[in-house]
């Protein structure tokens, strides 16, 4: 239990009304259902936004996280830090840049992602955060979860900026 479980719970729930069977033929049906899946797709980046949100005040309210303590902190738990980056982080200066990275990437996500210019520059920088959290402090789960819940706030222009990108590569 290491948060990926309670995220994939809170948004299942709001995944709920994004289903779109059966389907309605008549007009004002397919109009509720539509407004229907509507919501529960806006339901579920609001509750992603509210992770970070909590996330990156929580952090910013902790003198442990504004000082790079909390950092120092998770290098030293055997449990969670990747052996293969014993004393990578040892700096203190480094675990300060880290902590306050952390800190203005959350709460930078809360108001970037809603920008069109800025919503794949943002998801982009979120998929190299969570890869960070997934190979340093091994947790591959949640770093997962947060990743994929990221499709949620693409929009057809990004599938078609994201296509064209690839095919030039």
């Amino acid at each position: 239990a290491n948060g990926a479980d309670l995220v994939l719970f809170m948004l299942a729930l709001w995944c709920i009304p994004i289903g779109r069977w059966p389907r309605f033929d008549s007009e004002p049906a397919s109009t509720i259902q539509k407004a229907i899946h509507n919501t529960g797709i806006i339901l579920c980046q609001l509750q992603i936004v509210f992770i970070y949100f909590v996330s990156g005040c929580d952090k910013l309210l902790s003198e442990m996280w504004r000082s790079g303590k909390a950092f120092d902190y998770i290098i030293h738990l055997d449990t969670l830090y990747n052996p293969a980056f014993a004393g990578a982080f040892d700096s203190p200066w480094l675990q300060l840049v880290t902590s306050w990275t952390t800190i203005l990437f959350e709460l930078a996500f809360v108001v970037l992602v809603w920008i069109e210019r800025s919503r794949l520059p943002m998801l982009t920088a979120g998929v190299f955060f969570h890869l960070f959290i997934w190979i340093v402090i091994s947790l591959p789960d949640f770093a997962s979860v947060m990743i994929v819940s990221y499709i949620i706030f693409l929009k057809d222009k990004d599938y078609q900026q994201l296509r064209n990108l690839w095919s030039k590569r």
